[in-house]
């Protein structure tokens, strides 16, 4: 299992934080920045970095108004 925002999913192996987003619902386009981990990935590593059984993935949206 993997936990994305304090939900879980499937862990599939070979899975990308790219393929967690997508199966979480999330467009990868939309998001402003993923943590996996505790560590921040870059949105040009969203595609390429894999992640592990029991993975912790965050979301965090940037949100402006005033």
């Amino acid at each position: 299992m993997i936990r994305i925002d304090n939900k879980e999913f499937q862990f599939v192996e070979g899975m990308t934080v790219a393929d967690a987003l997508k199966l979480a619902g999330e467009s990868v386009d939309q998001v402003t920045i993923v943590m996996l981990n505790g560590n921040v990935v870059s949105r040009e590593d969203l595609d390429r970095t894999h992640i592990s059984d029991n993975s912790k993935i965050r979301i965090l949206r940037l949100i402006s108004g005033g």
